[in-house]
Order: C-alpha cells, then sequence, then structure tokens
C-alpha cells in the first residue's frame, strides 16, 4: 500500500498515525491512560516496556534493534533513535504503509526481495538506518492471511483455517490474504543486539524458524507471552520456555511480556 493512501485511513494519536477504526490504541494512549508516557514529543504506547529493558541492557549491545510485529512502529519511533540500525516486519500492508508514514514521512526506497515481498529501507539522522519487511514471519517459508478487528488492530495475527477470529476485538474482521511469510533464519543478519516479538500467540513459530538466529546473535530479547499460543495448539508461554531451553533467561516479567537475557 502506498504512504500517501494509508494516511487517507489514519488518525493521529499522540503524535503518530494509526488506522482511523482503531479503538484500543487511542484507548491506551491517552493522556489520562493509567500508564501513558511522553518520550521526545510523542506518547510512547508500551514505553515502559521498553524503558525498563534499555536500562539493562549492556551499553555495548545498542546497535542493532529487530521489531518484529513493528505495526504503525508504536515501538520503533523510539527505539530507531536509541540504536544505530533498525530491522522491522510488518505483514499487514496498511500498518506497513503507516510504519513509514511516521518515520522519515514516507521518505523510503521500495525494492522487491527475491523471496517475493517488499521491503523498504530509509536513512536520517533521527533514526538511523531502517529497513522495514513487509512480510510475516514463521517457522518456515509460506503463503498466510493477516486478519484483525478493525477496532483493535494490535491483534493483527496468522490466521487459521477458514479464519474470523476476531481476538478481543469487536469490529469488523480485516483479511490480508497471500502474505508471504519467512523464517528469521532466512534472512542474513550482521549484527543482533534487541529483539522484540508481539505476533499474538504466533511467538513458538518465530523462535523455532530463528534458532540460528538466536544462537549466532545471543540478542536480548522482549517477548509477548500471554497465553495466545494456545489458540495455535502450543502450550502457554512455549515460545519464552524454548529460549530458555537454550540459555535465555527472565529478567523481569511486565503484563505477560518477558524481558530476557542471553547465554554468556
Amino acid at each position: 500500500m502506498e504512504v500517501q493512501d494509508a494516511i487517507q485511513e489514519a488518525q493521529s494519536v499522540g503524535g503518530l498515525l494509526i488506522p482511523k477504526t482503531e479503538t484500543h490504541f487511542v484507548e491506551m494512549m491517552a493522556p489520562t491512560a493509567k500508564r501513558h508516557i511522553e518520550v521526545d514529543g510523542k506518547t510512547a504506547y508500551q514505553g515502559h516496556k521498553w524503558a525498563d529493558m534499555l536500562t539493562r541492557l549492556p551499553t555495548d549491545r545498542r546497535d542493532t534493534y529487530v521489531d518484529i510485529g513493528a505495526h504503525c512502529a508504536l515501538w520503533s519511533w523510539f527505539l530507531s533513535k536509541r540504536f544505530r540500525q533498525t530491522i522491522a516486519f510488518e505483514a499487514a500492508p496498511l500498518h506497513a504503509a503507516l510504519f513509514r508514514a511516521n518515520i522519515y514521512d514516507g521518505k523510503w526506497v521500495e525494492y522487491q526481495d527475491k523471496k517475493g515481498f517488499p521491503y523498504y529501507c530509509a536513512y536520517g539522522e533521527d533514526h538511523g538506518s531502517i529497513t522495514l519487511n513487509e512480510c510475516a514471519v514463521g517457522e518456515y517459508r509460506d503463503t498466510v492471511s493477516i486478519e484483525c478487528a478493525a477496532d483493535e488492530t494490535g491483534s493483527a495475527h496468522v490466521a487459521q483455517g477458514a479464519g474470523g477470529d476476531k481476538r478481543n476485538g469487536h469490529g469488523d474482521l480485516i483479511t490480508y490474504p497471500d502474505i508471504v511469510m519467512e523464517a528469521l533464519d532466512n534472512f542474513h543478519f550482521t549484527r543482533v543486539d534487541f529483539v522484540k516479538i508481539d505476533v499474538e500467540g504466533f511467538e513458538l513459530p518465530v523462535v523455532k524458524g530463528g534458532e540460528n538466529f538466536f544462537r549466532f546473535h545471543k540478542p536480548w530479547v522482549i517477548i509477548e507471552q500471554k497465553s495466545n499460543d494456545t489458540i495455535y495448539g502450543d502450550p502457554a508461554h512455549a515460545a519464552s520456555d524454548l529460549l530458555k531451553a537454550w540459555g535465555w533467561k527472565d529478567e523481569r516479567v511486565i503484563s505477560g511480556d518477558h524481558c530476557m537475557s542471553p547465554p554468556s
């Protein structure tokens, strides 16, 4: 989706563009919200989580941030200012276009990956070097559908079977068919220091498809584990448990997000 088309489908909340049908983020980012935080002149959704991680992250691990489930850059807008390089993954075309609109005003260069999905690159002083991959992340290469409720677009997830799962949303169902899914191990990363994974229960396939990625780069990780993984037939907390089996450990759990340090 083109950035200008996406802006027509957007509203501004806390200084960031989000889908105009969205209500959940509007509530969570309101000035009266319990966790309302302003950073760099914008409302930092879940800013208390990434801020806590930054206090734990060693100073020599501030080079490359990887955002899996990047939505409209609700984390990347802030963390791209604190890392030299950001590599983001967002499967929903509208969210990916608003990501680009929020950072560098949509001035990105588009490329077509040989795997069959677009990716975008931009560079500047404010947000450093950023690559946005418009694809899903999973255990292996495949083609999937992404769906979410219109009023709670943060619930965007890989559809199962015939689909139709709105998760916590109540609005109309939005479906994005024929989205390329790729495994982390099929990408080339020079360095990775910090990874955020928030894919609404699909975390275990992401981790499984990135075993070499995790074992080689040993990044610090914050991974959502709110039992949505059971929807896909996996045990609750299966992704964080697998990382623990590989040597990661919980430093803190904040509202279902596991903040994990890597093995030495």
